[in-house]
């Protein structure tokens, strides 16, 4: 019996798989790697993800949930998505209690 041929993941031009789960920086960084034209500046998000929180404080997902029933980190909810504002995390990271 053959084993069943599996077709490769589909990949963007020039975004190799590590910068597809390389996070919000790798993310931003591939991109203005493959900007033609002019030279373009890198974007920081204001919003982002459980996932992507977690891995800029270094914490487990439930722990970034802990925080945001503490009202230790600010969320904005889209439709039934919550992101978490960044600047709430660097603040958090700093040890400030208050969002500048």
């Amino acid at each position: 019996m053959k084993k069943p041929i599996r077709s490769r993941p589909r990949v963007q031009p020039g975004v190799s798989i590590s910068d597809r789960n390389a996070g919000a920086e790798g993310w931003t960084m591939s991109v203005t790697k493959e900007a033609k034209g002019p030279k373009s500046a890198v974007v920081e998000p204001f919003l982002v993800n459980e996932k992507t929180a977690s891995i800029m404080l270094g914490v487990s997902p439930r722990t970034v949930w802990e925080l945001e029933r503490k009202d230790e980190l600010l969320v904005k909810r889209i439709g039934r998505r919550k992101l978490y504002l960044v600047s709430s995390l660097k603040a958090y990271a700093e040890g400030r209690k208050e969002v500048e």
